[in-house]
């Protein structure tokens, strides 16, 4: 054979083994081994049985990351970054591909088809409405915490931006704003909701008294004193018919020693006697004595309970500086005046 054939020969016997029917003698459809021989080379190597049974693996991914074979099903097992294949799914809900297959952002989960933020921790009283954390209906936030608009307080109460609360000066009691604990008078206390007498006693005359207790009589007139402080005391009248008024005089000293007598007069309730004192400053030794030369100075308030017939409790307040400004002392009677009875 001539040399210049040697190539066309070589060439002969490659197609031959490429293509068997051309060594068979027979007719050889050349489209079919054509197309046959690009899938073969489509097919990476590394993808041996992929799709076989399918028209063999495509150049394209499916969202789960397998292979997608020539027929559109999808491989069980062959996934795409095995084939060679490293076309880019398209992903949804907010996923993305991370080269194997689509997942949502870190921090995310795939919840109903869309990447979601897991549901946080709530706090001032907020809850998760599946968008974002709110208050209740009716709440809103203020300063972090959830609250009850200003509409809604109760009792008296008023909102300051923060909380329903009292006005100033005032107190809830019982659901209800009141005015932090009054001044009660005639004897009676706070007891929370109201001035009230102690118990066993009943207001009389503006007057808190024992019920059926002792009441004051002319007998009470004389002399009284506290046998532990013997020097100074009090003296008493009951005036009237039947009697109604009552005059108090004390003879004692101020505490710098000087000898003073504090006087009162008015009315009494049962057997309690509360009156305005006072004392006269200025006056001379008789004949020295100038009536229109005399003040009289207020010196304060004294309480008189009477037990019974000798037995009293004296309760002062004074706004003379001159004076202890408050005290009491437990008082007997040293004289009465002559005709008179107890009761």
């Amino acid at each position: 054979m001539h040399p210049r054939f040697a190539p066309l020969l070589a060439l002969l016997f490659m197609l031959a083994g490429a293509f068997p029917a051309l060594a068979q003698g027979g007719p050889i459809d050349w489209h079919a081994a054509i197309v046959g021989d690009a899938k073969a080379m489509e097919q990476p190597n590394a993808c041996p049985g992929c799709c076989s049974s399918h028209g063999g693996i495509s150049s394209t991914c499916s969202s789960s990351g397998r292979i997608l074979c020539r027929d559109g099903t999808v491989s069980p097992t062959c996934s795409c970054s095995s084939c060679g294949v490293s076309q880019t799914p398209t992903c949804t809900g907010g996923r993305y591909w991370n080269g194997t297959a689509c997942v949502c952002p870190t921090g995310q989960s795939f919840v109903n088809g869309q990447c979601r933020v897991p549901t946080p921790t709530c706090s001032g009283g907020q809850v998760w409405n599946g968008a974002a954390c709110a208050c209740p209906v009716g709440q809103t936030l203020v300063n972090g915490q959830c609250q009850t608009p200003a509409s809604t307080c109760t009792g008296g109460q008023v909102w300051n931006g923060t909380v329903c609360s009292c006005p100033a000066g005032q107190t809830l009691v019982n659901g209800q704003c009141r005015t932090t604990t009054p001044t009660c008078t005639g004897g009676q206390t706070w007891n929370g909701t109201a001035c009230a007498c102690p118990t066993g006693q009943v207001l009389t005359n503006g007057q808190c008294t024992v019920a059926n207790a002792f009441a004051i009589g002319p007998g009470i007139s004389g002399n009284w004193f506290n046998p532990n402080e013997g020097g100074h005391g009090f003296q008493f009248e009951v005036i009237g018919t039947p009697p109604s008024l009552m005059t108090v005089f004390w003879f004692t000293f101020d505490n710098a020693g000087n000898t003073v007598w504090i006087s009162g007069a008015g009315s009494f309730q049962g057997n309690r006697f509360v009156v305005d004192a006072a004392r006269r400053l200025g006056g001379r030794f008789p004949p020295n004595f100038n009536s229109a030369a005399t003040t009289v100075l207020p010196w304060g308030r004294l309480s008189f309970t009477f037990q019974d017939c000798a037995h009293a409790r004296v309760e002062w307040s004074s706004s003379d500086p001159n004076f202890t400004a408050n005290g009491a002392m437990n008082l007997e009677q040293l004289t009465r005046v002559s005709g008179t009875s107890c009761p």
